[in-house]
């Protein structure tokens, strides 16, 4: 409870809970007086009510107050990438509510109010996929309204759905490109040249040769496992049962929008284990080896279970600094991908060669088979007998070329 002096009025100020059992939740309601005394009563009426529970609800909280309270609570249940996301699309719905003049009360937020916003969405000119998430926020926060008895009806649901753009057939390397792209990896790794080095890494000489063994490795894993650039980074020798050829992914390195950096959970927030080809189980060990050799030979200080440590810092790698190596690959070889493309490429392979979607869709990490089915529609081909041979034949080339 406070007041507040505002030019020749007195606002007063209360916090109300509108959430219910261990999930609080809570808004602001405002009310005016013209003189302090006055001021004084209406906040010891209101605090009598809040106290006994005797305060009505939904028709006292404005629909741009009640969605800053739900991002509020959001913010303490969420990842911070993913509240960032929850940020901006409750800041559109609220440029939305200003542009349309929606200054309404939540329980007076109905049909024509709900038509409004959609129009004021479109309004707004972003992408369609932008626009489903700001849509899906306001959805979810009034789904949270209608659960706690505040309004009777999400008006919002009934509209329709903004609809995403048709999915393009994910960008991926065909069996020429990747192999190579394998065969560049293994020639740059080859050609050690003391003398030169990657002008912002000045600790050693040879840190121009780590930097293209660590790639070596990190990328042929990349296109190996299909594994996300955040979940590569996050990778400890600790994760990996080299007896029974196993890797686990439970967690991935995040560079959140704001440059901070910190360790989170996987994409789905779903651990997974998956096998490993006797060719990434070669490669893992030699690199392993690897490490261990250029840490004595010239005096540096790694994280010990990190794979992939930065050579600047001895702990995880930025993941911004792996796509701007791989930018040197794809410039050298006329590519047209991003590094996520080596996980469509994994994709891809699995496919072509005939592996169930289910078990494509639990080895990628995926929420479920339809997303797999969704995004990767246009390689999902029927093809005969010997289509499925040719293909196995060339990835298994693809393994054999740098074992």
């Amino acid at each position: 409870m406070a007041i507040y002096k505002r030019g020749n009025k007195y606002t007063i100020q209360v916090r109300i809970n509108v959430g219910t059992g261990y999930n609080p939740e809570y808004v602001r309601k405002y009310a005016t007086a013209d003189t302090h005394k006055e001021a004084k009563a209406i906040e010891n009426e209101l605090l009598y009510k809040v106290q006994n529970d005797l305060l009505e609800k939904g028709d006292k909280i404005r629909i741009s107050d009640y969605l800053d309270s739900w991002l509020q609570r959001r913010e303490k249940s969420v990842t911070k990438n993913t509240y960032s996301s929850y940020l901006n699309a409750v800041r559109r719905c609220q440029k939305i509510i200003k542009n349309k003049k929606i200054n309404t009360y939540l329980n007076e937020f109905k049909g024509r109010e709900a038509q409004a916003f959609m129009d004021g969405l479109y309004e707004l000119g972003h992408k369609p996929a932008t626009n489903k998430d700001t849509y899906t926020a306001i959805k979810s926060a009034l789904d949270v309204a209608w659960k706690n008895e505040l309004i009777r009806r999400n008006f919002i649901a009934i509209q329709d759905t903004p609809r995403l753009e048709a999915y393009k057939t994910p960008k991926h390397l065909n069996y020429d490109e990747q192999k190579a792209f394998l065969g560049l990896l293994e020639d740059m790794m080859n050609k050690y040249d003391f003398n030169n080095r990657w002008s912002k890494y000045k600790k050693t000489k040879g840190s121009k040769n780590f930097l293209y063994t660590q790639n070596h490795a990190y990328f042929n894993l990349a296109l190996s496992t299909g594994m996300r650039r955040g979940e590569l980074v996050a990778l400890n020798w600790s994760d990996i049962d080299f007896d029974n050829a196993t890797l686990d992914i439970n967690k991935s390195w995040v560079r959140a929008k704001s440059g901070e950096e910190y360790m989170s959970s996987t994409k789905n927030k779903s651990p997974r284990t998956i096998f490993l080809t006797d060719k990434d189980l070669a490669l893992l060990k030699s690199y392993k080896n690897y490490l261990a050799k250029i840490q004595l030979e010239f005096s540096l200080r790694f994280n010990k279970d990190i794979i992939f440590p930065s050579i600047e810092t001895g702990e995880y790698t930025n993941p911004n600094d792996i796509s701007k190596r791989f930018n040197y690959y794809r410039k050298e070889l006329g590519l047209d991908i991003t590094p996520h493309g080596l996980r469509h490429t994994h994709i891809s392979n699995l496919l072509n060669i005939g592996v169930p979607l289910i078990s494509v869709s639990n080895r990628a990490g995926h929420k479920n088979m339809e997303t797999t089915a969704r995004v990767y529609a246009g390689l999902i081909k029927p093809r005969d007998n010997s289509e499925h041979l040719n293909y196995m034949n060339q990835i298994t080339d693809l393994q054999n070329q740098t074992s």
